[in-house]
């Protein structure tokens, strides 16, 4: 099982929107332990099965760069609650 950090509020997931989390994979090197984040897209498609996009690979971040992705998600998903603008689209235009 993959350990998550939800970012967003889980008031369910619907057709065009998508919940937007940091989701963090353990791995051991070198006799060390190193944690890689990547940015993740949580949706429902029509079949009802619920899909999972990794929209952007973070590596390993330190505390700092973590609360500052969770903030800039935070905010991207709350701006496509809002307008109805799946998340893929917003990266887009910020980049």
């Amino acid at each position: 099982m993959v350990k998550t950090h939800p970012i967003a509020p889980s008031s369910g997931i619907c057709d065009s929107i998508g919940v937007m989390f940091l989701r963090a994979s353990n791995r051991r090197k070198n006799g060390k332990d190193h944690r890689y984040y990547s940015v993740v897209e949580n949706r429902r498609i029509r079949s009802g099965k619920h899909v999972q996009k990794t929209l952007l690979y973070l590596g390993e971040i330190n505390d700092t760069q973590k609360a500052s992705w969770t903030k800039t998600i935070d905010a991207i998903d709350e701006r496509s609650h809002r307008q109805v603008v799946p998340a893929v689209d917003f990266l887009a235009q910020v980049e």
